[in-house]
């Protein structure tokens, strides 16, 4: 009886540890140009960099190739996953996640649109998030089928683009 109520209690303890883990997903839920930094079109891109708690930051640019897109076909970009990644009970990250339209070396370099920063932790299995933008002006928003949606207007460099990006869990 005493095996059997040891397997109990370890299986219980297993069980808990495995909940409290957090799948998590960054979505780009569209994007919207309310004014082009350049005249004709933009060539833009998303640089987004991970710090997490317990490892060396990754970098990567969205999209990786080609590396841009033009502003003339923005409004294909929808559901665009910016990160993704799970957090052990305990552990955080840093997600900056900035906009850049993309210009030609070595005349030019690439000018930042806006960007907006969020910091996620996972504390005993309960999401704990803080957004906050640089040259952005933050708004939340209900949407159905979700918690909450941030809208970042970035301006910069003469632009001004609104970002509708959403956090989820996933189902567990």
């Amino acid at each position: 009886m005493k095996k059997f109520l040891l397997g109990l209690g370890l299986l219980a303890f297993t069980l808990t540890c495995y909940a409290q883990d957090l799948k998590l997903t960054l979505t780009l839920d569209k994007i919207q140009i309310n004014k082009l930094s350049e005249e004709g079109a933009d060539e833009i891109y998303f640089s987004v960099v991970e710090f997490p708690s317990n490892g060396k930051g990754e970098l990567k640019t969205i999209p990786e190739h080609p590396l841009y897109w033009s502003s003339e076909h923005v409004d294909k970009i929808k559901n665009l996953t910016l990160w993704n990644n799970s957090l052990k009970s305990g552990q955080s990250v840093e997600i900056l996640v900035s906009l850049v339209e993309h210009d030609i070396a070595p005349w030019n370099t690439d000018d930042l649109l806006g960007a907006f920063k969020l910091q996620i932790k996972n504390d005993n299995g309960k999401l704990v998030t803080q957004w906050s933008g640089k040259n952005a002006k933050d708004e939340v928003s209900a949407v159905s089928g979700q918690d909450k949606q941030r809208v970042y207007t970035l301006v910069g460099e003469g632009g001004e683009y609104k970002l509708y990006v959403s956090l989820a869990k996933a189902k567990q």
